[in-house]
């Protein structure tokens, strides 16, 4: 899918041109963190509007329509009214699909309580030379239970498993309490492996194949874009992480190329992450986990 960057240009201009021709009772609204930006002044209440720019990295909208990566706009006021909510629902439908995908069910923004793992098993360190760990987040199976496209995570580590255990290797299932960065939950679970691999696996969707002598960020393979993950994705992760403890020639993941799938799935996969962030409990440590 191509991207027709001047057009994208033209609507964004003209969607920011429209936002700053009227008056939503708002104050200027900000939003803060990484694709932060100011975009026009917002409704009372809490709003939101979104729009993408690019299609990679995240950046800060201006009122002169321009992004790096998305533009957004939120604010609260105390003045709320009837009329600016029904304002505010044109300007969150203005973008269509795009706005209507990124917008998180109202189950997904609430964080549950904290799931209390003591008495849990800490993680063992492996002795099996054909040993694969996976290394799960910490909401994974308890607070979240879909991936971020809605596939099951219960299903997700299946796949991974029945792909290790196609090629002779065994696997295993930790999960990380230490944190939530995918880069480091794989490479923990490969110093855990009996092999020296493991595989690292938010619940987002999110993975890694991952070898204990290496950076935390200079990992084998990686594949961020959990929304073009599919069962048969995570089918060949784990066949190519076994085929690195065998020693063989590994075969590329296929996978499919969304110039969008950034823009359309920020918000939720920013939730997500902060509901998985919300569960580690660092003392704690790694502890075993049975799927």
């Amino acid at each position: 899918m191509e991207v027709n960057e001047a057009l994208v240009r033209q609507i964004t201009e003209a969607v920011v041109r429209e936002l700053q021709t009227r008056d939503y009772g708002g104050k200027s609204g900000t939003a803060d963190g990484n694709g932060a930006g100011v975009a026009s002044r917002t409704v009372g209440g809490s709003g939101a509007g979104g729009t993408s720019g690019t299609a990679g990295g995240s950046g800060t909208g201006t009122k002169s329509g321009m992004a790096g990566g998305s533009i957004a706009a939120a604010g609260s006021d105390n003045d709320k009214s009837e009329n600016s909510s029904n304002e505010n629902g044109t300007i969150r439908n203005y973008w269509g699909e795009i706005v209507t995908t990124a917008r998180p069910d109202e189950n997904e923004t609430a964080l549950p309580n904290k799931i209390d793992y003591h008495g849990y098993p800490q993680a063992k360190q492996g002795t099996d030379p054909k040993e694969v760990v996976i290394g799960v987040g910490a909401a994974f199976g308890t607070v979240i239970k879909h991936t971020i496209t809605g596939i099951p995570v219960d299903k997700v580590i299946k796949a991974i498993i029945a792909g290790i255990e196609e090629e002779g290797m065994t696997a295993r299932v930790v999960k990380n309490l230490k944190t939530s960065d995918v880069c480091f939950i794989g490479l923990e679970a490969a110093k855990l492996s009996g092999s020296g691999f493991g595989i690292g696996l938010q619940s987002k969707g999110t993975a890694v194949i991952h070898h204990k002598a290496l950076y935390p960020l200079s990992n084998l393979e990686l594949f961020p874009q959990a929304p073009q993950m599919t069962l048969e994705t995570y089918f060949a992760i784990g066949k190519n992480a076994a085929r690195y403890v065998k020693g063989e020639k590994v075969v590329p993941v296929p996978g499919t190329n969304d110039p969008m799938v950034r823009a359309k799935y920020q918000v939720k996969a920013a939730l997500m992450h902060i509901r998985e962030t919300d569960q580690i409990c660092p003392e704690l440590n790694i502890i075993e986990w049975t799927v």
